[in-house]
């Protein structure tokens, strides 16, 4: 089994304990620019750290689906690490 890494992660392993075993997701608010427009919305991150699922824009229009996506990229870190044997099923 697996353990928190101290300091910054670095190897995907690392990383994937790290964002797994986050204690709580959050949001930030986001504002870029489109089509020299600015468009706002939220991001979901975790540890800090703003996180997407592939194939998925990590913006989103409201808090609630910002956070949202953050708890479903952290149960899929879960499903992953407990698959590669980090973490007990």
């Amino acid at each position: 089994m697996g353990t928190i890494p101290k300091g910054k992660p670095t190897t995907y392993e690392e990383k994937l304990l790290w964002y797994a075993t986050a204690p709580r997701a959050a949001t930030k608010p986001l504002c870029t620019v489109e089509n020299k427009a600015l468009v706002e919305g939220f991001g979901g991150t975790l540890r800090g750290h703003i996180v997407s699922l592939k194939g998925e824009h990590y913006r989103k229009p409201t808090r609630a689906e910002a956070l949202n996506l953050a708890r479903r990229f952290r149960q899929s870190c879960i499903d992953e690490a407990k698959k590669k044997g980090l973490l007990e099923a």
